[in-house]
């Protein structure tokens, strides 16, 4: 694969994994430790530092940060301890030396409560030996000058760090969300068996057991732990948590992935694959989703005028003033007429003022968008029940056509390889459990917002 395709591709699924990633692992539930030894490390490095910029202040002894360590961890204990507070208690904490306990979702109260008594305590102790107090935003004289983090006392707090542990760690539910984008890439089914991708696995497969990851290309991946699973944190000394410290960090595993992937595209002759979608598409998809969320939320007649090209066997194309590239061509395929007519199936096109349901271009898009979702929702029993997720992902509309008689045909696919053994007439084929039931009820639930009345489906 051409180094600008394989370049496209990894900006695709960097693009999914997004950086919400981050923000989204703060709403899990979370079991956070500390101890008075983390602590006094955290509040003397801070210190430390603030020492660089303010030599006039004393040093402090190491006993005298391991009692404000201590000091600060029966603090937050006792925090813990009220039962007006969300945090619980755990099983391995030990009273004045370690701090367990678990919340909903990640609480910077507490945090909070560490820091401020370890500044409440050097305050304390420099004023018993003749020393001024840490400056905080008011001695600098206010305003927006001097932000909270370049003051003494920011940069004393700054000492401590909380930090997420093994995999629990940012980097970690990054590469669930990129593995993720790789599943739904057809082709992709041997990546996690190849040597080069060895390395990779090893670390992935305790990942797996904590996150699952949805999402769209447009909205980016969604993670969400598995049942039972929780997130890790340590609130210690800002030396253990540097960057790249830990195996699943971004920083190791981001190049580590990118190599993989690289070497399985230049290896696995793929990407012009006759019969399914290629890598090279797949990249371009991007182009086909910022189109299609550009068209969404607005008029239907206003944004079809904006569509580059809609490409329909047989017929002319239509321009416009986009560029050339812009969006992926997309063609419409005729069906055969039924037996006994002479007429020839019409093809629908992109044309300008035409409603949603006669946009090729528009519907394909919101139906794949959505199609996923709607199909994995609607696995369970008596047809068939979710487990892997990969049926709902296969799911895909691959072109609008018209019938004989007028009405929409949409054409489907899906994982047939793995599933078609469920159809009726197959091996383990049933009315209830086939795959074209649960595809075309899926469809129909989709479809219906834009009225588009009698329609047939059909399996490609």
């Amino acid at each position: 694969m051409a180094t600008q395709d394989t370049g496209k591709f990894l900006e695709a699924l960097n693009t999914y994994v997004g950086t919400h990633v981050r923000s989204k692992l703060n709403t899990f539930y979370t079991i956070v430790t500390m101890t008075n030894t983390s602590l006094a490390q955290g509040f003397k490095e801070g210190y430390n530092d603030v020492l660089k910029g303010s030599p006039d202040l004393p040093e402090i002894s190491d006993n005298q940060f391991n009692t404000l360590g201590t000091k600060a961890l029966n603090k937050v204990a006792a925090y813990v301890k009220d039962p007006k507070s969300w945090p619980v208690l755990m099983p391995g904490s030990v009273q004045g030396s370690k701090l367990v306990y678990g919340v909903r979702r990640d609480v910077r109260k507490a945090y909070a409560i560490a820091k401020g008594e370890g500044v409440a305590g050097i305050n304390k102790y420099l004023k018993s030996v003749g020393s001024r107090g840490l400056k905080g935003v008011k001695d600098y004289g206010g305003g927006d000058s001097v932000t909270a983090r370049q003051t003494e006392v920011g940069t004393l707090k700054s000492g401590t760090h909380r930090a997420h542990q093994a995999t629990s760690t940012v980097g970690a539910a990054q590469l669930s969300a990129a593995m993720e984008f790789l599943t739904r890439t057809k082709d992709f089914a041997g990546f996690s068996g190849v040597e080069t991708s060895k390395d990779l696995m090893d670390i992935y497969s305790d990942i797996a057991l904590k996150y699952t990851t949805t999402g769209t290309k447009t909205g980016g991946a969604k993670v969400s732990l598995n049942e039972k699973q929780f997130i890790e944190i340590f609130l210690g000394p800002r030396s253990e948590n540097l960057a790249g410290s830990q195996s699943t960090d971004w920083r190791n595993l981001k190049p580590l992935l990118e190599d993989a992937v690289t070497a399985y595209l230049e290896k696995t002759p793929i990407e012009d694959r006759s019969g399914s979608k290629s890598i090279r598409e797949n990249a371009e998809d991007q182009a086909e989703h910022i189109l299609v969320a550009s068209i969404v939320g607005n008029d239907a007649r206003g944004s079809l005028m904006g569509i580059a090209k809609a490409r329909v066997k047989g017929g002319k194309t239509k321009k416009s003033s986009r560029k050339k590239d812009s969006v992926p061509k997309v063609i419409a395929k005729p069906v055969k007429s039924r037996a006994g007519s002479s007429k020839k199936a019409k093809s629908f096109r992109a044309d300008r003022g035409k409603t949603p349901a006669q946009a090729p271009l528009f519907l394909i898009g919101i139906l794949n968008q959505k199609l996923p979702g709607k199909v994995q929702q609607n696995m369970v029993s008596p047809r068939l029940v979710n487990r892997t997720g990969r049926l709902a992902r296969s799911a895909r509309v691959t072109d609008i056509s018209t019938t004989a008689q007028g009405f929409p045909s949409i054409g489907y696919t899906y994982k047939r390889d793995a599933y078609e053994t469920f159809e009726m007439g197959n091996r383990q084929g049933s009315a209830n459990r086939d795959p074209r039931r649960l595809i075309d009820m899926s469809i129909r639930q989709l479809a219906a917002q834009f009225a588009i009345g009698r329609f047939y489906t059909r399996r490609g």
